[in-house]
């Protein structure tokens, strides 16, 4: 196999995703802004303005100017940020997953943006070029290899059963497909129209960064690029393919930088990077801290650090304030539980506890600054289902349903019965990109469940009218009062076209 026959089926091929039209016009408009943006565009914007707001206003994106209008961010914000902002939220919010797909799609992502928020950083603290251009380059370094599990999977087996180093060593990979993932990746990005010179930094050739360094020599930004997708592994995966010595060796030779400057940039990065993630719906890294990645290495850390192991130390009583937070926590649930607050035919919580437990919640994001989002979601035809089958079967169908989602949701996610035929879901450290997937998941999983009546043999399908709103809490938001007028407003919108549909609420704060 060579580039040319893995261009060429890729051009003909379904896997090739196609951006939708405001965002290719983005991209022009990042590299010629003389004419002006069209009305698709401008839309859209409206309709991502609280979103885009809240995220641009966040470190390290932060902004000098408000934008109150579509007009104000094309103006206030620099288009190529803009640009890059808004592809790495379509990536989150689409469902590009396919049944069939041999890559884990959402490890896939979070690499993808760890590597991206380390080339941010990087360029923060060393000046290589503008900061945007190398934050996109690095989330979509390897998006070859989603496009490979694909369409090539004999090749993507072959990755796969590479030695543990051999995985994440750009030489190795090459040999198996016969061409740089890099550069089979700037082919993908100059698809959707970047520019040739804009992805030329993806286009260095048989590098092997383990053993190779002399062929880097003065191509900084291909180093960033090519250290940032193992920054990625060992942060998620540690111990599995790369340990701390190793990834320490590699960022000191390839860029020449000391292991002091090496934890210095880790602890930058990982200080910024799960509020950010929140923020742009990467839930799943909310929970990065560098004593979980270092546990294992303390002995590792320069004992003249002073200043790093003062950070360290404090990153130390920070976990431990947040274990004991949530033992307390634990024990409440458990006190709770004991004086009968749960219902007894989903076991699921009451109405009442949901009201404290999401007030509790609130509480913790407005302190801690992360998104929460409510999901309200209520059985179609449910009164007619109870006539017709009996209310035995009303109930043993609640009591399905209850377990069905429970089981599809995250530990950290709440879940409760709201009312009869109501039920409701607390999604913390979740904004509106995740929210959505969860919603439309909550409502596939029940439209795809039959329930059979025990005495008839009879099948009954299930649909939910769905509601769901995401926040990022402010200090005088004290309730869920606020919520749950919210998420209730947009579950009647989804039962006023029918059922069968999710209904997101139009405030995002």
């Amino acid at each position: 196999m060579n580039r040319d026959t893995i261009i060429d089926k890729w051009d003909k091929s379904a896997a090739v995703i196609e951006l939708p039209d405001y965002l290719g016009e983005l991209i022009e408009l990042s590299f010629n802004q003389a004419h002006p943006p069209s009305q698709e565009l401008l839309e859209y914007l409206n309709q991502k303005l609280h979103y885009l707001t809240s995220i641009l206003e966040a470190s390290p994106f932060l902004i000098q100017k408000k934008a109150s209008s579509p007009g104000d961010v094309l103006k206030n914000v620099d288009i190529q940020l803009l640009r890059d902002i808004l592809l790495i939220i379509w990536f989150q919010e689409e469902n590009f997953a396919k049944i069939d797909d041999k890559i884990d799609f959402e490890e896939w992502k979070n690499k993808a943006f760890i590597s991206a928020f380390f080339a941010l950083i990087f360029n923060k603290l060393y000046s290589l070029k503008k900061d945007v251009d190398l934050f996109i380059l690095a989330f979509f370094s390897n998006i070859s290899l989603l496009y490979i599990s694909r369409t090539f999977p004999s090749i993507y087996n072959g990755l796969q059963a590479l030695k543990n180093k051999d995985k994440i060593n750009p030489g190795a990979q090459e040999k198996v497909i016969g061409a740089s993932l890099f550069e089979l990746s700037s082919w993908i990005l100059e698809k959707w129209g970047f520019l040739p010179e804009f992805t030329s930094a993806l286009k260095v050739q048989n590098v092997d960064i383990m053993y190779n360094q002399e062929k880097l020599e003065n191509i900084e930004i291909s180093k960033v690029l090519l250290f940032a997708p193992l920054f990625a592994e060992f942060v998620l995966n540690g111990e599995d393919l790369i340990n701390y010595r190793d990834i320490d060796s590699i960022y000191c030779k390839l860029f020449r930088k000391s292991s002091r400057q090496f934890q210095e940039i880790m602890v930058e990065v990982l200080r910024s990077l799960p509020k950010q993630a929140a923020l742009c719906g990467y839930s799943n890294l909310t929970d990065l801290s560098i004593i979980n990645i270092l546990k294992d290495h303390l002995d590792l850390l320069d004992k003249d650090l002073l200043s790093y192991n003062d950070l360290l130390q404090e990153v130390i009583k920070s976990s431990k304030k947040i274990a004991q937070r949530d033992k307390e926590i634990e024990l409440l649930h458990t006190q709770l539980e004991k004086q009968y607050i749960k219902d007894p035919i989903t076991d699921l919580f009451h109405y009442s506890y949901f009201i404290e437990y999401l007030n509790q919640k609130i509480k913790e994001a407005t302190r801690y600054e992360y998104p929460i989002t409510l999901i309200l979601f209520d059985i179609d035809n449910f009164k007619s289902f109870n006539v017709e089958c009996g209310y035995h079967s009303g109930n043993e169908l609640l009591k399905q349903i209850a377990s069905l989602i429970k089981e599809n949701i995250r530990q950290s996610d709440f879940m409760a019965r709201y009312g009869k035929d109501e039920f409701t879901v607390i999604l913390p450290y979740t904004g509106l990109p995740q929210s959505r997937n969860v919603a439309e998941k909550i409502r596939q999983l029940i439209n795809n469940y039959n329930y059979k009546d025990g005495k008839t043999n009879k099948l009954y399908q299930v649909t939910v009218s769905l509601g769901y709103v995401s926040l990022l809490p402010e200090k005088n938001l004290k309730d869920g009062e606020m919520l749950i007028s919210l998420a209730l407003k947009a579950m009647n919108e989804s039962k006023g076209k029918g059922g069968d549909s999710i209904t997101q609420s139009d405030t995002f704060a």
